[in-house]
């Protein structure tokens, strides 16, 4: 499950030099969140949907949030 910190545990996602998080805005959240359980210092990359999340996910403690759809247009 993404949103269990055993998870993020058992594959070490503190060692990681960044996790990319690609998915709804509300799941890209939970992970967010879920991830900072485990590690307070991994770099994390996440895509929002709307420009709306995109605090949230800053908020959630994404290290960078990019708003896809307005960067494509």
């Amino acid at each position: 499950r993404r949103d269990v910190k055993a998870t993020y545990e058992r594959v070490h996602v503190g060692r990681a030099r960044l996790v990319i998080v690609n998915l709804g805005d509300a799941e890209n959240t939970n992970i967010i969140l879920t991830i900072r359980e485990v590690s307070a210092d991994v770099q994390i990359a996440a895509f929002a949907e709307s420009v709306d999340s995109v605090d949230v996910l800053e908020l959630a403690g994404a290290s960078r949030v990019v708003a896809l759809k307005q960067s494509l247009g």
